[in-house]
């Protein structure tokens, strides 16, 4: 009784060209699909930095605002710097010092960050500006470029942020 039969004289397999053609063929597609694939997962990396800059300095600026709102006495440093007095009645000073925004409650002797550690903050402009009435409320332009600091990726180029505040404290109405 036979189980099996092997006939190797006869030609049933394959040669060995068409098994070259069909591995080169695969290795082909193969590079391909990896290829973009790996562009895929670039692609989604730098658009997660540029969210993950947009939502931070996002964040800080809108901090800014709503105490810059509600401040008066604004004076504007020349090394991108804007002191203020706050709702509370604390002096308050942000500025840019290493890539970084920089928040103090005590007048500027202790400084905390308040962008990421992964966003760059390559400029950062204040603008108080008044009409000549002194009834007017002051408004304050703030200007940001920020880069995201997340290597590997190929989004780059630097974002920016403009707003302009009006405060709400007249500067009759301020404190002395």
């Amino acid at each position: 009784m036979k189980i099996f039969k092997f006939n190797f004289s006869g030609k049933n397999g394959y040669t060995l060209v068409e098994l070259m053609v069909a591995a080169t063929l695969f290795i082909v597609f193969f590079s391909i699909a990896t290829a973009g694939f790996i562009r895929a997962i670039r692609t989604q990396r730098g658009l997660n930095s540029v969210i993950n800059l947009t939502s931070n300095a996002g964040l800080t600026l809108e901090q800014m605002a709503r105490e810059i709102r509600t401040g008066y006495h604004f004076t504007v440093g020349q090394d991108s710097k804007i002191a203020f007095i706050n709702y509370n009645k604390l002096p308050v000073v942000y500025r840019l010092n290493n890539n970084a925004i920089e928040r103090s409650e005590d007048n500027g002797t202790t400084f905390y960050p308040l962008t990421s550690t992964d966003v760059k903050i390559e400029k950062l402009i204040f603008k108080v500006s008044q009409t000549l009435s002194s009834k007017d409320p002051w408004r304050i332009s703030i200007f940001i470029q920020a880069k995201s600091l997340v290597t590997g990726t190929s989004l780059q180029s630097p974002i920016f942020f403009q707003t302009t505040i009006s405060a709400r404290t007249l500067p009759g109405e301020a404190p002395s």
